[in-house]
C-alpha cells in the first residue's frame, strides 16, 4: 500500500502506512480490530502485510493537530463559510435539518512542518463540514459527514464518497468506546488512550477526503492527508 500510495502521488499517505507497518503495537491492535471491522480493515491489514514483506524504509511520518483558540476558529469559519468548497456542503447539511452549531479548528503539522489549519464546521452532534487552509493560503477541499455517510463536491454537485463512508462505517464497529466489543478485546488501558470520538471521526473523514484530494495534484492536500491519517491511527485506535 505504501508503494502504491507513493506511486499515485501521495508521499505523506505512503509514510503513514510505513509508520503503521513498523509499529508492532498498532499492527496487533488493528489486527484485533479487524475481527469486527469487515472487509475494509481486512483489506488494509493485507496491504500492511505487503509492506512488511518488502524492504524496510525508515518511517518519519509524524503529525500533530492542536486545537486553535475559539476566536481564531470563528474568524476562519466566517472567512470560509461562503467559499465554493464549503457553502454547497453546508447547505446540503442544512437541507438534512443539520443546522450549523459551532466552528472548530486544528493547527496541523506533518513531519515537523506546518501544513496549515483544518476547519470543522459542526452541524449538530453527528454532522460537520471539513475544509483546510494551507500555510500559503490555498484552500484544501474536504467534504461533509452526516452520521457515517461522507460526501464530497464533484463538479459543484454534492455526491456520496463511498470510500470514506465505508471507512466511517467500519470505525463505528471498531473505535474503542465504552461498551463496545473492541474495548473488551483490547482492554480498558488502551481504550482510554484513544481521544474524543468526535475527533476520531473528523480524523478518519479527513484521511479519506484529503488523501483523495492529494491524487488530484493539488499539492497542499498531501500533507493534510498525511497529517489526518497519522492522527486517525493514534486517535481512533490508541496504542
Amino acid at each position: 500500500m505504501a508503494v502504491r500510495q507513493e506511486s499515485e502521488g501521495c508521499p505523506p499517505c505512503a509514510e503513514a502506512y510505513r509508520a503503521l507497518a513498523k509499529d508492532p503495537g498498532r499492527r496487533r491492535l488493528l489486527g484485533r480490530a479487524a475481527l469486527g471491522a469487515g472487509g475494509l480493515m481486512a483489506a488494509s491489514l493485507a496491504d500492511v502485510g505487503g509492506v512488511l514483506a518488502g524492504p524496510q524504509v525508515p518511517a518519519n511520518g509524524t503529525a500533530t493537530a492542536e486545537p486553535v483558540p475559539q476566536p481564531e476558529a470563528d474568524r476562519l469559519g466566517a472567512q470560509l463559510h461562503d467559499h465554493s468548497a464549503v457553502a454547497p456542503l453546508a447547505r446540503f447539511l442544512d437541507q438534512r435539518h443539520q443546522r450549523f452549531t459551532r466552528n472548530e479548528a486544528l493547527a496541523l503539522t506533518y513531519n515537523g512542518q506546518a501544513a496549515g489549519t483544518a476547519l470543522v464546521l459542526r452541524h449538530g452532534a453527528d454532522a460537520f463540514v471539513l475544509v483546510g487552509k494551507a500555510v500559503d493560503g490555498t484552500i484544501v477541499p474536504g467534504g461533509a459527514v452526516h452520521g457515517t455517510q461522507a460526501f464530497v463536491l464533484r463538479g459543484g454537485v454534492v455526491v456520496i464518497d463511498t470510500k470514506t463512508t465505508t471507512q466511517l462505517t467500519s470505525l463505528q464497529h471498531t473505535a474503542p468506546l465504552p461498551g463496545t466489543p473492541l474495548r473488551a478485546m483490547i482492554g480498558a488501558g488502551v481504550a482510554q488512550a484513544a481521544c474524543d470520538p468526535n475527533l476520531c471521526y473528523a480524523f478518519a473523514a479527513g484521511c479519506g477526503f484529503f488523501a483523495g484530494c492529494c491524487f488530484t495534484g493539488l499539492s497542499p492536500c498531501c500533507p493534510f492527508g498525511g497529517a489526518f491519517c497519522v492522527n486517525m491511527l493514534s486517535c481512533c485506535f490508541g496504542r
